[in-house]
C-alpha cells in the first residue's frame, strides 16, 4: 500500500475553533472533551465546577505526597 492511496482515505481533520475569551473556550471543552483525553481529572459540565475538581484533586495530591 503506498501512501498516496492512505492519504486518500484519511478523514478530513476538523478546524481548531476560536473563541471569543477564555470562559467560552473553558464552556466549549467542558462540553467536548471526551473523557478518554483527559488524564485523571474527572469531567463537569460547568467551568466553575470544572475548576473546583481540579483544585480538589491537586490538593488530595498534596496530602497524600505529603
Amino acid at each position: 500500500m503506498n501512501l498516496h492511496n492512505i492519504k486518500d482515505r484519511m478523514k478530513p481533520r476538523k478546524k481548531i475553533p476560536t473563541f471569543k475569551d477564555e470562559d467560552a473556550e473553558r464552556e466549549f471543552w467542558a462540553q467536548h472533551d471526551s473523557p478518554s483525553s483527559s488524564t485523571g481529572a474527572r469531567q463537569a459540565s460547568d467551568s466553575a465546577e470544572a475548576e473546583t475538581v481540579v483544585a480538589n484533586d491537586f490538593a488530595e495530591a498534596a496530602k497524600a505526597d505529603a
